[in-house]
């Protein structure tokens, strides 16, 4: 049960080649409860926020279950620079992966990505997945198989000013275009509330 405490993403970074996550994880079906990840919208570089900030090259995660994970920001003001990117998912912000990536058998239940204190998009982009925010494999064929979604995403309390510049799903927000990624067996629900500005 991790309701007690802030969870720092494992490899925790700014950017997509820094201190990422390339082992292996193997839950053994275990229940992560009550993962709350507070993230921040100020300046800083792009940050990648979940249970792991980045999966790279190599990583395998399986037999996991999470419940009532919980991102969200406190900030009522920003001011980003250009590049300051947010990607969220209740597993991890951002896939890189290989033909050696591999993530299945995992399962979220009755979590929620959101924000809690309106701010400014300054035309950053924020890509928001309830899974997984972006999975960008350049063209290696990482694989993705049995995995269920249930996570509530709300940025209502987000002002838009550049609609081109938010993605969000409730399972994987964003593919690179060249992606081949292999996924099998995938489920995903919940809710999206959003800016009047975005439309889906």
């Amino acid at each position: 049960d991790l309701s007690d405490h802030f969870w720092v993403p494992i490899g925790n970074t700014t950017s997509d080649n820094g201190n990422n996550f390339s082992g292996t994880f193997d839950g053994d079906g275990n229940v992560i409860s009550g993962m709350t990840v507070k993230w921040d919208a100020a300046s800083g570089g792009k940050k990648n926020y979940g249970f792991f900030s980045q999966l790279r090259a190599g990583a395998k995660v399986r037999n996991i279950v999470f419940e009532k994970a919980n991102l969200y920001n406190e900030e009522t003001t920003t001011n980003p620079n250009a590049g300051d990117d947010r990607l969220f998912g209740v597993l991890a912000g951002m896939i890189q992966g290989s033909t050696n990536t591999r993530v299945e058998n995992i399962a979220v239940h009755s979590s929620k990505i959101e924000v809690r204190a309106g701010f400014q998009q300054n035309s950053i982009y924020y890509v928001i997945g309830g899974f997984v925010g972006k999975i960008k494999d350049n063209n290696d064929n990482c694989k993705i198989a049995n995995i269920y979604v249930d996570v509530d995403i709300d940025f209502s309390k987000m002002k838009v000013d550049a609609i081109d510049r938010v993605f969000i799903a409730t399972f994987i927000s964003e593919y690179q275009t060249n992606v081949k990624s292999s996924p099998k067996n995938l489920y995903g629900k919940g809710g999206i509330k959003a800016s009047a500005a975005l439309t889906y």
